[in-house]
């Protein structure tokens, strides 16, 4: 029977919610201060048009993490619905489900490699970054397998509610990232494409150590199951988990690269000066987006658990949470914009920390707006509305249609950051809509459900 009475039981409380919250956002931090360190290292030890051939490229990385790692994401928000069910049979099976279906995926994603050139082409690289951004891409595309096993392997023990695992592993994986690049692009001089190779050694390193914890914390919940073995019905749902996550960020992805065609077709200087300013603005993404995880994790789990009540009050934590968090968020970015791009940017003409100064300050005014999307948009999935994710990603191309139309002849490159705010603004109404009919329509499952029984 469901359960609706909440003196039978309760959300954790505000301490053990950080606990839970606080190393998931610390991942989050970890895993995109690669981005500005990079681009700092390259800045120094090459030249403002190698930050350039990463900030040109820069949709290749998009669309590793919103194409490849969306599929392994969803994978690891389904699992997480079993993780918090009270019978553990049919864990076994979906998370090997996911691990063999995450292999096919590796493999696919490494036969991109030949598309290499073409890919550049079609994202209109300046002439004069051609050159190193070959090499470049070769790299990051190497990269996509393991981000893959990555991704998985952080959801799996993040669902474990391991997450100060996840948290120190991150950390880690910087260190390691930037010893690389100090060692591959300022001891041994090597092109920007070194920064790319580093990611690649730290990817493996750190996949190594997240199945060494996963298997330390889930033990026999895990145990190995033969690919014949698992539930063609479990395979199905992983699919539609998966396909409804990354069939989302793939039209997401279609939205970058339209955008990062808008990016190359201006100014060098602008070019990098967004690239600094990008670095730093997914920083402040992901700690809002750690709220998405949370909401994943935990809505996942009273979903799976069938207690709705519970269900509808951790939404409500989340949202008001995430939305305080985006507010400080605002103002700790209107005072220390400049002062981050420059310093980034130390040895870059005026012109490129002008450019990423007002781009910064204009695209994460909206960061409330992104907090609700992100709550909202995982809280959906979690429940299994996988329709929904593909909806909200048309909502955001919606918006870089709306970009090209409208705000580019007349704002110019401003209008690249007033995109952010439109893109989040309509993503967030749509996703809020949809999460209040989900609620509702759970609730109405389990009155019926508890009528029947």
């Amino acid at each position: 029977m469901i359960d609706e009475n909440p003196r039978q039981t309760d959300i954790c409380d505000e301490r053990s919610f950080l606990l839970l919250l606080l190393p998931i956002m610390g991942a989050a931090v970890f895993g995109q201060l690669y981005s500005p360190i990079s681009a700092g290292i390259a800045g120094r030890y090459r030249s403002a048009e190698a930050v350039a051939v990463m900030g040109s490229c820069a949709f290749l990385l998009t669309l590793r993490h919103f194409l490849f790692e969306g599929m392994a994401i969803g994978f690891g928000v389904y699992l997480c619905r079993f993780i918090g069910q009270e019978d553990q049979e049919e864990l076994p099976g979906v998370f090997w489900g996911a691990v063999y279906l995450s292999l096919g995926l590796a493999a696919a994603a490494l036969c991109l490699l030949p598309a290499a050139g073409l890919a550049l082409g079609l994202l209109k690289v300046p002439e004069q970054l051609m050159p190193e951004a070959r090499e470049y891409t070769c790299w990051i595309l190497g990269t996509f397998a393991s981000g893959i096993f990555k991704t998985l392997l952080l959801w799996s023990l993040q669902g474990l509610k391991k997450t100060w695992v996840t948290g120190a592993l991150s950390a880690f994986s910087l260190l390691t990232q930037t010893l690389c690049s100090l060692l591959l692009m300022g001891v041994f001089r090597l092109p920007v494409w070194g920064s790319a190779a580093a990611v690649l050694i730290s990817d493996t390193v750190t996949c190594l150590l997240l199945l060494f914890f996963l298997v330390r914390a889930a033990g026999s919940r895990l145990s190995f199951v033969r690919p014949s073995s698992v539930p063609p019905g479990v395979l199905k749902e992983l699919l539609f988990a998966g396909t409804g996550k990354s069939s989302m960020m793939l039209l997401v992805a279609v939205a970058g690269f339209i955008s990062q065609r808008l990016v190359n077709s201006f100014s060098v200087e602008q070019i990098a000066g967004y690239t600094y300013a990008a670095s730093v603005s997914n920083v402040f993404q992901v700690i809002i987006g750690a709220y998405g995880t949370a909401a994943a994790i935990l809505c996942g789990e009273w979903f799976g658990r069938k207690k709705t009540y519970l269900l509808a009050k951790e939404l409500r934590r989340l949202l008001t949470h995430s939305t305080a968090a985006a507010i400080g968020a605002v103002f700790v970015i209107w005072i220390f914009a400049e002062p981050l791009i420059r310093l980034l940017g130390a040895g870059a003409g005026e012109p490129v920390l002008v450019s990423g100064v007002r781009y910064l300050r204009v695209s994460l005014s909206a960061l409330p707006m992104l907090a609700v999307y992100l709550v909202s948009r995982y809280s959906l999935q979690s429940m299994g509305n996988n329709i929904s994710q593909t909806f909200l990603g048309l909502v955001e191309m919606l918006a870089v249609f709306l970009t090209l139309w409208f705000l580019v002849p007349a704002l110019g490159f401003a209008a690249l950051a007033w995109r952010i705010v439109l893109q989040w603004s309509l993503s967030a109404a749509a996703a809020l809509f949809l999460l209040k009919r989900q609620i509702s329509r759970v609730r109405q499952d389990s009155r019926g459900s508890s009528t029947g029984l």
